[in-house]
């Protein structure tokens, strides 16, 4: 009997021991995804977008009009302001978190506003590489341990721009990209 319990007792040992291995604590794990751009990846700006464009009954999410886009890779969790596809003259804001619709609001006096002029394609953007573009953008910043905190798109001079908020212990600063992904600058 004493060499089966001792058996059994290595056996419960090392199960233990296995659950300590790998083990990371929250502001480590924190800190690896800040390394990694933040958490951005196209995969879930696109499903984020794909909710946002169900919401306003646009099909497909690459025609879908913004007035604007804000997305937060921390949090997982976009802002958009949108046309909507059943009655154009109307836009509604719709926020997205964790791949969830958790509010949408119309936009007052929207059929009021020159929506032709003011709004954009998701389909002029390059969203579907934007781990490229956040490279990019972590690499023109130069902070070792930099990470982008949010991501706009707006129209500037009738043209959508990306800008980039990025983050480092010591250091903040935007990266601005035309809508293609070319960079234009770093504003620190």
């Amino acid at each position: 009997m004493p060499r089966i319990s001792r058996a059994l007792a290595a056996i419960a040992l090392a199960f233990a021991m296995s659950g300590c291995i790998g083990a990371t604590d929250r502001a480590d794990f924190d800190a690896e995804v800040r390394a990694r751009g933040g958490g951005l990846t196209s995969a879930w700006i696109a499903e984020a977008l794909d909710l946002v464009a169900a919401e306003v009954s646009v099909s497909p999410t690459s025609e879908m009009q913004l007035l604007t886009l804000s997305i937060n890779p921390p949090n997982r969790s976009m802002s958009a302001t949108a046309r909507r596809g059943d009655e154009p003259s109307f836009a509604d804001s719709v926020v997205v978190s964790q791949g969830n619709v958790v509010a949408v609001s119309p936009i007052q006096n929207a059929d009021r506003a020159p929506l032709d002029e003011v709004t954009f394609t998701v389909g002029e953007v390059a969203l579907s590489d934007i781990e490229s573009v956040g490279d990019e953008a972590l690499r023109e910043f130069g902070e070792t341990d930099g990470f982008i905190d949010a991501i706009t798109i707006t129209l500037n001079n009738g043209e959508p721009v990306m800008a980039m908020s990025l983050s480092s212990a010591r250091r903040t600063a935007t990266a601005r990209f035309e809508a293609d992904g070319t960079f234009i600058e770093v504003l620190r």
